[in-house]
């Protein structure tokens, strides 16, 4: 059943003009350094906060010809930090991320990172298929390490979170996680998980992305850091600003992503 909602999913991600436009083997793991340069770029999330992210995703479509015919959706996003509750007995915040005004509605994004290291533990992600709305759900644990930078399963927006405890002392660092179908809490332990290693290694911003993003046209200035992950699902670039709760810009090779604002902070 896992994996034909996945399927779905996975196809839905590929086509997803319709709901857009109708509206590495074995690797050895990193270990810890003394000092870690992305410290200070870590967001400080609180419960209440909230920002807005803009998406420009590519979408393939295919004409009456059959000419394949590349095209773009831009998307604006409303994160809001909710709360924090456990997951797999370790405190996390919960946050959400919601389309503005796009149709149909039912599409939307629930997230789960540590407050202590903001890693990634939960993604569950509602779309609609068949007219209905599904939910894939996916949790995350680490295997050598309890930090690790993973990537979530989801297209038109970047949800992928790097590691912000430990570093290489050569990048890229290779660290491995794994992936457990659906909520582990509620299943029988030794069920379906899937195993991943993920490189990370730091690179200059302005490789990445120059004058990206902003707030509302506004460029957003500051110290800042690029980031590279990549994995079997693919490679993913970011640009993370200190003071900033999501990374300022960041692509999946479908999807970029800019963050537009921040519009409250709130008390944790």
């Amino acid at each position: 059943m896992y994996w034909y909602f996945r399927a779905i999913f996975l196809t839905f991600q590929t086509v997803a003009t319709f709901v857009l436009v109708a509206e590495f083997g074995n690797c050895q793991e990193s270990s810890p350094a003394d000092e870690h340069p992305l410290a200070k770029f870590k967001p400080q999330w609180q419960v209440g906060q909230t920002w807005i992210v803009e998406t420009t995703t590519t979408l393939l479509q295919h004409g009456d010809d059959l000419a394949c015919v590349r095209r773009v959706q831009t998307v604006r996003w409303s994160f809001q930090v909710e709360q924090i509750e456990p997951v797999l007995d370790e405190p996390c915040f919960r946050l959400i991320a919601k389309p503005v005004g796009l149709h149909p509605q039912g599409m939307g994004v629930r997230l789960w990172a540590t407050v202590d290291s903001l890693t990634l533990r939960r993604v569950e992600i509602d779309f609609i298929a068949a007219g209905e709305t599904r939910t894939l759900c996916e949790t995350f644990q680490g295997l050598a390490t309890p930090t690790y930078p993973a990537q979530a399963p989801f297209v038109l927006l970047p949800l992928d979170l790097p590691c912000w405890e430990t570093i290489a002392a050569k990048e890229p660092g290779v660290f491995s996680y794994e992936v457990i179908p659906g909520d582990p809490e509620k299943k029988e332990p030794g069920g379906l998980r899937f195993r991943y290693h993920i490189e990370q290694k730091t690179v200059d911003p302005a490789q990445l992305a120059k004058g990206q993003a902003g707030t509302d046209g506004k460029a957003i200035t500051g110290e800042r850091i690029g980031i590279e992950l990549k994995t079997p699902l693919g490679q993913v670039k970011q640009v993370w600003q200190s003071g900033q709760p999501w990374p300022i810009w960041a692509t999946n090779g479908r999807t970029q992503a800019r963050l537009i604002l921040e519009e409250v902070k709130g008390e944790r």
